[in-house]
């Protein structure tokens, strides 16, 4: 969580991708955190909003 409130999302993923290599299951609340802070990338709302853009044209 220290990481996540310093704004370093990336580094806090990597960690929770290492406890989930380990078998230890983070808390929910980290979870939200940690994915709420990598999906406000530019980039990533960038595929996201080409997702949505392509849904809704069929």
């Amino acid at each position: 969580m220290r990481l996540c409130n310093r704004g370093r999302y990336r580094a806090a993923g990597d960690v929770v991708m290492l406890m989930v290599a380990k078998y230890i299951v983070p808390e929910t609340s980290i979870w939200y955190t940690v994915v709420r802070g990598l999906c406000h990338t530019k980039r990533v709302r960038k595929v996201i909003d080409k997702c949505w853009d392509d849904i809704w044209r069929r």
